[in-house]
């Protein structure tokens, strides 16, 4: 990500985390920002702190989509 891309990034960020609530706001929306966000940060050395709200709403997020449907144990016959 070059310096403007960055910049542009870090701009589209704030506004979002001014403007929408993280729970509010689609699953994937969250996880582009505060991806998005991390590699603005590394690009420029700085840029905006998310709101801990957002990260916690990504761990959920993650944790959501790692945790497998539950299926229920097929029955063992005794023999």
């Amino acid at each position: 990500m070059n310096i403007g891309e960055a910049s542009a990034v870090t701009t589209l960020v704030q506004h979002l985390t001014e403007n929408a609530a993280a729970v509010d706001t689609p699953d994937d929306v969250v996880l582009a920002v505060v991806e998005l966000n991390g590699r603005a940060r590394k690009a420029l050395g700085a840029g905006v702190i998310l709101p801990t709200i957002w990260m916690m709403r990504r761990e959920e997020i993650l944790a959501a989509r790692k945790t497998p449907p539950s299926s229920s144990p097929t029955p063992r016959r005794s023999t």
